[in-house]
């Protein structure tokens, strides 16, 4: 199911929202075995008047630390299975 409404404007640079997305669903899709999921979402916070992306699947996940260790720049969780799975980083 796709579902899609415009309603404003989002500044952003547009080339690097590229980039961040092409990672985390080339992620999502690299680390979800066959017959998971992968959701894509978007929704409005008020408050701030910004846009969040949500990108979920059913794939291995990952642990807390790992969470806090992949917004460090040029990192990449170090463990036998994504070490299987090539990949740049952002």
């Amino acid at each position: 199911m796709l579902e899609t409404e415009i309603d404003g404007i989002v500044h952003t640079d547009r080339n690097l929202l590229k980039q961040v997305l092409v990672n985390f669903i080339g992620n999502a899709f690299k680390f979800t075995p066959a017959g998971g999921t992968i959701t894509i979402r978007t929704s409005h916070i008020p408050r701030t008047h910004r846009l969040k992306i949500e990108v979920i699947d059913t794939g291995i996940g990952m642990s807390e630390d790992g969470m806090k260790k992949i917004f460090s720049k040029f990192s990449q969780l170090d463990n036998v299975f994504t070490r299987s799975h090539t990949g740049t980083g952002l």
